[in-house]
């Protein structure tokens, strides 16, 4: 038998270099499946996000008082301090026989297009000029009412003060695509409805510290 098979040294290497490289192929599987996990953790801390902002919307139409106002152009200072506070963007419709005439906003950041305030649909996940908003709207006797959620700011020309961002979750700023093509990553509404997909980035990985 070979005098280097004998050597005890010999081996001790080898099992050394083999415990060596099951380690290393150990550490990179880890953080490749740590990576998905705090990817999908981030997108769902984003749904909640908006779960938030829907569950507080739904309180401000479950005060009738309020709407009636708003609806009227009568709102009080009280009124606008509370709906001027909110994250979401609020706006009320009063139904004429001519259209449709605008109430109430809090919000000089965008105005909702005519073509989706008249489309028909309950909700619906759109881009506007800056950026990609979740829309919902209520029918009510006389009144239309809308909110619009923002889930990510886009601009033609970005900044230091204007650039991609989602404010709802920033962990995925950078990291994270909108898809309408299904995935395995799906932002539902409250109602449980899919809004979009997100999909990450080729090459972008998620920080380790996600879960603090």
């Amino acid at each position: 038998m070979s005098k280097l098979l004998k050597n005890k040294n010999f081996w001790s290497y080898v099992i050394l270099i083999v415990a060596l490289i099951l380690f290393a192929c150990s550490f990179i599987f880890q953080s490749f499946s740590f990576d998905r996990a705090s990817f999908a953790y981030n997108v769902e801390k984003l749904q909640s996000g908006i779960h938030k902002q829907e569950s507080d919307a739904l309180l401000v139409l479950e005060d009738t008082a309020l709407i009636k106002r708003l609806g009227r152009g009568k709102e009080t200072l009280q009124d606008q301090e509370r709906l001027y506070k909110k994250d979401y963007y609020f706006y009320v419709y009063q139904k004429a026989a001519n259209g449709r005439y605008l109430m109430f906003w809090n919000t000089a950041v965008t105005i909702i297009p005519d073509s989706i305030i008249n489309d028909g649909n309950d909700e619906e996940f759109v881009q506007l000029s800056n950026g990609y908003y979740y829309i919902k709207k209520i029918q009510q006797p006389g009144l239309l009412i809308c909110y619009a959620i923002l889930i990510k700011s886009q601009f033609f020309i970005t900044s230091d003060y204007f650039k991609e961002s989602y404010p709802l979750n920033k962990e995925l700023d950078g990291l994270a695509n909108i898809s309408n093509n299904p995935g395995p990553h799906v932002v539902k509404s409250l109602s449980g409805k899919p809004i979009f997909y997100l999909k990450q980035r080729p090459g972008a990985v998620t920080g380790t510290d996600d879960f603090g």
